[in-house]
């Protein structure tokens, strides 16, 4: 009976393979990493195994490999598979993304920003109404509305169009029985008693918020005459915590500046253990910084530190499969100020970028197949159909498909960038389980 079993045993593992989506990344001298980008799982093994053939392998690597999908069926069509499950996420149909600029003007000016602050620049009247009638149709579709305001700096008209729209969205959403939440990107100079109260009211679950860097770098970058700016957006970040109100600390890091972050780690290590439940810290190089070997350990070391100290940190890495830009979802847009309609907040706003816009009664006016032109470009992508990271890269986001040509590689082809995208996302995981042993030791 036990021969007649294993017999069946090695059958069946004739008819694996190993999965095109796996990745084998060295970790030391004596490990790799394998890691699968469609399952998202991995394992440690020795950097002396050979993975050559399946037949070679014994029961019991055989079963952690199919568990990992390392290994799967012959006849599996994976990437088929991750195409269904991307389609399936970017057709959900379970909410709406909203994101609203108020203005494009800012109180800052950061060296860096890419928007154009000059001129008048606010929504005006007559745009607010078509938001409003807007919300309505999304509220009457959709069981969750997410509206994110952003700019500019979005509080600087918090009086005339931000508290009116968040007033009137949780009305409308009350009598329909449907839920909303708001979000801000906001630098964090604004934020008061006053506004802490009413987030709480109005359901405000999150804030996104910048630091460049230590108090010196900071208010040179984000200035304000006579200001220290970063004394009061820190104080501001730990009173929005201290009233259950999560905040995603941006950190925008330099050469220059990498170092000086030490004050924010010091900062942050000094709050109650709840507070620092509600604050997430991710960072970002500024996108025109050169990107150096010193700097790449600098912000590992960043990373570890905030972990270290009870705060979840992260570097923005490419998953598109399950953590899945705004962007490439079907149902999210950004309104601008003037009423034009875009996918993406990362962008100039100018009016001959624009997806749609709104109609008198808040209707979207169409001006192009944005969506369908531009998951085709990515499903067309001859480049993508064999590649080991795919799942995570699906040709990038949503800005970076649009600007780029046919049969492209978001990594010029670079096996060394891929392996350092693998291994971002292992160190993340790291940092996760370190995250949960210091709390659970609380």
């Amino acid at each position: 009976m036990t021969l007649c079993f294993n017999l069946l045993n090695q059958l069946s593992n004739l008819t694996m393979k190993f999965s095109i989506f796996n990745n084998r990344v060295n970790l030391s001298a004596k490990s790799d990493i394998l890691y699968n980008s469609l399952t998202d799982k991995f394992l440690a093994i020795s950097s002396a195994k050979i993975l050559s053939e399946i037949s070679l392998l014994n029961d019991f690597e055989i079963s952690k490999l199919k568990e990992a999908g390392i290994i799967v069926e012959d006849t599996e069509d994976e990437y088929s598979k991750a195409v269904d499950i991307w389609r399936q996420k970017v057709y959900a149909v379970d909410s709406f993304i909203l994101f609203i600029n108020p203005t494009l003007k800012c109180n800052f000016n950061c060296w860096y920003c890419y928007e154009n602050h000059s001129g008048d620049r606010s929504i005006k009247q007559h745009e607010i109404y078509k938001i409003k009638r807007n919300i309505v149709a999304l509220l009457n579709k959709y069981p969750l509305l997410l509206i994110s305001f952003f700019g500019g700096e979005p509080l600087l008209e918090y009086n005339r169009v931000v508290k009116p729209i968040i007033e009137f969205a949780n009305k409308e959403a009350s009598e329909l029985n449907k839920k909303v939440e708001i979000s801000f990107t906001s630098n964090g100079l604004f934020i008061d008693a006053e506004k802490i109260e009413f987030f709480k009211k109005y359901n405000v679950k999150s804030l996104q918020i910048t630091l460049d860097g230590g108090k010196v770098y900071h208010n040179k970058t984000r200035f304000s005459p006579g200001k220290d700016t970063f004394t009061t957006i820190t104080r501001n970040i730990e009173a929005l915590a201290r009233s259950n109100i999560s905040t995603t600390l941006r950190i925008n890091v330099t050469n220059d500046n990498i170092d000086s972050c030490a004050e924010i780690v010091k900062w942050l290590s000094t709050l109650d253990i709840n507070v620092k439940r509600q604050i997430k810290v991710c960072v970002a190089k500024i996108w025109q910084e050169k990107t150096t070997d010193s700097l790449l350990s600098k912000i590992d070391h960043l990373l570890d530190s905030l972990c270290a100290i009870g705060i979840y940190a992260y570097q923005a890495f490419h998953d598109n499969l399950r953590n899945m830009c705004y962007g490439d979802r079907a149902n999210s847009m950004v309104i601008n100020y003037d009423g034009n309609i875009f996918k993406c907040t990362a962008i100039d706003f100018e009016p001959a970028n624009k997806e749609a816009y709104l109609g008198d009664t808040g209707e979207v006016i169409s001006v192009n197949n944005s969506i369908d032109e531009k998951i085709n470009k990515r499903l067309n992508n001859k480049y993508c159909h064999s590649c080991r990271v795919m799942p995570l890269c699906f040709g990038g986001c949503y800005k970076t498909v649009n600007s780029n040509i046919d049969n492209y590689c978001l990594f010029n082809h670079s096996e060394k960038e891929k392996d350092k995208m693998v291994m971002d996302i292992i160190k993340n995981k790291a940092r996760i389980e370190a995250l949960q042993n210091y709390y659970s030791n609380k």
